[in-house]
């Protein structure tokens, strides 16, 4: 129970704060807003207790993301979002009126960066898997070439398509005859 006046606005910002932030990404915003406010410290451009960064700080900060730490264009993004919402409940400050972060998040965006992409199967293994066998009846290669279709015409990734087991398969009972296939880790 706060005792205080001080205690009792204590309490009234973390309220706020968790309901703004939300209670499960809140560790995330702080971490970031952290590293903001320890990059501001290296730099000496602290004056206070509770600091309260400039478009100039962002811009440093950012621009030290992406040079140092070999942070993507859209984690700069994220990292941009996270500091504008812990500014605007801390210090009721919209970044969003800061056009030159924009301006330099663009930048980085036209410079490129690594992109990560969604990684394939080989043409040899597709080769092996999928090449018509001497008996078309064969079960292991119908059961790769329905999968193989599966993935295509499901449009899952790779990992959705190594989760896919025994268990999700099953036969149609009643209806359409055929099997069912469930995907458990869908997008």
């Amino acid at each position: 129970m706060p005792k205080t006046k001080k205690d009792v606005a204590k309490l009234a910002t973390e309220a706020r704060e968790n309901e703004l932030l939300g209670m499960a990404s809140q560790a995330k915003y702080e971490q970031r807003h952290t590293g903001l406010i320890s990059y501001m410290r290296t730099l000496r451009r602290i004056r206070a207790k509770d600091p309260k960064p400039s478009e100039d700080d962002v811009c440093l900060y950012l621009d030290h993301l992406r040079k140092e730490r070999s942070f993507a264009p859209k984690t700069l993004w994220s990292a941009y979002s996270m500091i504008g919402k812990i500014l605007q409940v801390r210090h009721s400050v919209d970044i969003k009126l800061w056009k030159r972060i924009v301006d330099q998040l663009k930048k980085y965006e036209r410079e490129g960066g690594a992109v990560k992409k969604a990684g394939t199967f080989p043409q040899k293994v597709i080769q092996e898997k999928f090449a018509i066998p001497a008996d078309p009846t064969d079960h292991e290669w119908v059961r790769n070439l329905c999968l193989a279709v599966v993935v295509y015409y499901g449009g899952l990734r790779m990992c959705e398509a190594h989760n896919i087991g025994q268990k999700d398969v099953t036969v149609a009972t009643e209806g359409v005859p055929g099997h069912w296939i469930t995907v458990r880790r869908g997008k």
